[in-house]
Parts: structure tokens; C-alpha cells; sequence
């Protein structure tokens, strides 16, 4: 099972991320759920957040597209309301992490990816939504592709995942960056279709992305 790095350690069973450098937080927008009813420090900061809320609403277009497809049998469907369940409490759980804001946006970024990745369903009506992806990285010199998913919030996040752990990393132009403590730990940076690939140990790789 992949890894993923976030701040806090989860119930969940996930382990640290760092995340791009911090974004201040803007006005606020509505999120699927309703505001006038949160419950938990969380949702307070997402009813707050106009980029948190947008992605509140690309995560939940995408559980819907797969739930509600006529494709999914009904035993499928209560998996899936069971699997959203559990998500959310990890979302929430949040609210211990030393920022919780940016422990939102990899709930969120992990979230989006996890499903688009495993659902054709969710990879379909993009032009409602602001995710693109999975894509493929082929990079050289590199036995196994990695695969990432592009949010387009603003700034815009991007999720990596490698073969055995996921990272979270914030736009800036044509980069998209993880940071953790101490510094840079992974770096995407993306012209067209070619791309390059720094990895936390600091080795770079040249990609094509497909």
C-alpha cells in the first residue's frame, strides 16, 4: 500500500505529508455540505475557504458521478458510501494537525485522486469540474510510471503518487511543490507534455506525460 505524506498522523493509518509552502486562506464559498449546520473545526474552515470549498465540491462531483452510475451494483454503492464515510472522519480529524488547513487540502488532493484513478466514471464530464487525470509520467530511467492528478483551485494542487508513497504539492506557474520542515522534498515541473521530476532524495528524472 502506498504511503502518504502528510502533516499529522491520522486514524486512518496515513502517515506524515508536507505540503507546498502555505496559502493564505481566501474568502468564503459554499461547499456541498451545508454551512449553516457544520460540525467540527473542519467544516468551519471549509465554509471560510473559497479553495477549500472548491474542492469540497470537485470531491463530491466525483463520489456522486461514481455512485450514482447505473453501472454500480447496489452492494458497490454501499461500499462506496462505507469507504466516503471513513474519508471524511480522516478529513476531519484535521483539526490536530499543526496546520490544519493544508492537512485539508491533501485530504482533499488524495481524495480526488484516489477516485478518479480507480473510476472511469469520475474521469468523465471534466468540463463541470477542475480536475484533470490521472496522468501518466513515463520517465527515464525509471522502471514504473508514476501518475499524478492536476486540481485546477486556486493556486492550483497537484497528487503524485510513486510506487510506494503519494505526495501533495501547491502550483506556482508551471511547478508544482512539496516542502516539508526543512525544506523542498518533491517538485513537479510541467511544459506541455514533457515534465521533470524531482524526487525527495534529490534525484531528477525527465518525463513524458500521457
Amino acid at each position: 500500500m502506498s504511503k502518504v505524506r502528510i502533516l499529522i498522523v491520522l486514524g486512518m493509518g496515513a502517515t506524515a505529508l508536507a505540503l507546498g509552502a502555505c496559502v493564505r486562506p481566501t474568502q468564503a464559498a459554499s461547499p456541498s455540505f451545508d454551512c449553516a449546520k457544520v460540525s467540527g473545526r473542519a467544516e468551519e474552515l471549509i465554509c471560510g475557504d473559497r479553495e477549500l470549498a472548491s474542492m469540497d465540491v470537485e470531491a463530491t462531483r466525483l463520489f456522486r458521478l461514481v455512485h450514482d452510475s447505473t453501472r454500480q451494483p447496489e452492494a458497490e454503492k454501499e461500499k462506496l458510501n462505507r469507504d466516503h464515510a471513513r474519508w471524511v472522519k480522516v478529513r476531519d480529524e484535521c483539526w490536530i494537525a499543526d496546520d490544519i488547513r493544508n492537512c485539508i487540502i491533501a485530504s482533499y488532493a488524495v481524495r480526488i485522486h484516489s477516485l478518479r484513478q480507480h473510476y472511469a466514471e469520475a474521469r468523465t464530464s471534466d468540463n463541470k469540474g477542475i480536475t484533470r487525470g490521472p496522468f501518466e509520467l513515463r520517465c527515464k530511467d525509471m522502471k514504473q510510471p508514476v501518475r499524478a492528478t492536476l486540481i485546477q483551485s486556486d493556486p492550483p494542487v497537484s497528487t503524485v503518487q510513486l510506487p510506494d508513497s503519494v505526495h501533495v504539492g501547491i502550483g506556482s506557474g508551471k511547478r508544482y511543490v512539496e516542502r516539508d520542515v526543512d525544506g523542498e522534498e518533491l517538485a513537479v515541473w510541467t511544459v506541455g507534455n514533457d515534465s521533470v521530476l524531482k524526487l525527495p532524495n534529490g534525484a531528477k528524472y525527465s518525463c513524458v506525460m500521457k
